[in-house]
């Protein structure tokens, strides 16, 4: 049976979600403000969510088969159940659900050796490319699947103290599926809190072991697009970071202050937390009010 890959909306702690939150503030009102069951709040997401929704489960079906054994299930079977999966939630904005399959459907194709992963162009025709890495393999194929476990460790969140975090891929080492409009440079690997509380979570669920290693996989939406492989070695530095991550977020919620954390300015216009919630206790954001205020000011 497949895992599920529902995050628990209950779960409380320090979560790799809110850290990589891009405004701390709205991070803060995602841990604090919660329904009468005590779960995070869902609201409307963009296309660009909902695709990365669809295809990461997508992309764990696929990786299931092969770790069970499986013949490889239908492409557009994968992807009308990871679609009606993904569109269960409500958009943000207008989605040609067409459209969204057929890209999504594309996706699975490349991972699959379906279709080129990467074409250029040789003489006027499109010819398959080697991986940069000089991989040869399909995309798929570089899931390592001895020891592997899926949606942290097989549908259980990892923890470590109070930290709790879910990756896609843990065994021995963490693997992280992702879509973007853009490819990843190593330097997320350090500059982003992601894979450091990733490596603190696998260390402390293995015992004090690193992982292998850490690795993206990203499904490059451009207008020929393409799976990346992004993989980079761990060594200790990773974990302490995580620590240092956890320990910045933890001292500030102990406060429970709002104004402990910055805004990020430009994404003021859609918070769902801008405007107060009285129903759940929230007073919305005063800052993000006025921020989008003195836009709309200024465009009249």
């Amino acid at each position: 049976m497949m895992i599920s890959k529902e995050i628990d909306a209950a779960r409380t702690g320090i979560s790799k979600s809110t850290l990589m939150t891009p405004c701390s503030r709205k991070a803060f009102y995602a841990e604090t403000v919660r329904d009468a069951e005590g779960r995070r709040l869902r609201f409307p997401m963009p296309e660009k969510v909902l695709f990365g929704t669809a295809v990461d489960y997508a992309h764990a079906r696929l990786v299931w088969a092969r770790l069970s054994g499986e013949t490889q299930p239908d492409l557009l079977d994968v992807t009308g159940t990871a679609v009606a999966l993904a569109l269960q939630q409500a958009a943000s904005e207008p989605i040609d659900e067409a459209v969204f399959s057929l890209q999504v459907h594309t996706a699975l194709r490349k991972l699959t050796g379906e279709l080129p992963n990467r074409t250029k162009a040789v003489r006027g025709e499109f010819a398959a490319d080697v991986e940069p890495d000089g991989f040869a393999g399909t995309p798929i194929e570089r899931i390592p699947l001895e020891g592997l476990t899926i949606q942290g460790d097989n549908g259980r969140s990892l923890h470590w103290e109070d930290v709790v975090g879910t990756p896609d891929y843990d065994g021995p080492g963490v693997i992280d599926v992702k879509t973007s409009s853009r490819s990843y440079s190593p330097s997320r690997f350090w500059t982003k809190p992601e894979m450091p509380v990733y490596a603190l979570l696998h260390t402390a669920e293995h015992g004090g072991e690193l992982p292998a290693f850490l690795a993206y996989h990203v499904y490059v939406r451009v207008t020929k697009p393409y799976w990346q492989w992004l993989e980079r070695p761990c060594p200790p530095e990773y974990v302490t970071l995580g620590q240092m991550h956890a320990a910045h977020w933890r001292a500030a919620m102990e406060q429970r202050d709002p104004a402990l954390f910055g805004v990020a300015l430009d994404y003021c216009a859609e918070c769902p937390y801008r405007a107060p919630l009285p129903e759940f206790g929230h007073p919305g954001c005063a800052i993000g009010q006025a921020v989008v205020s003195l836009g709309s000011e200024e465009a009249a």
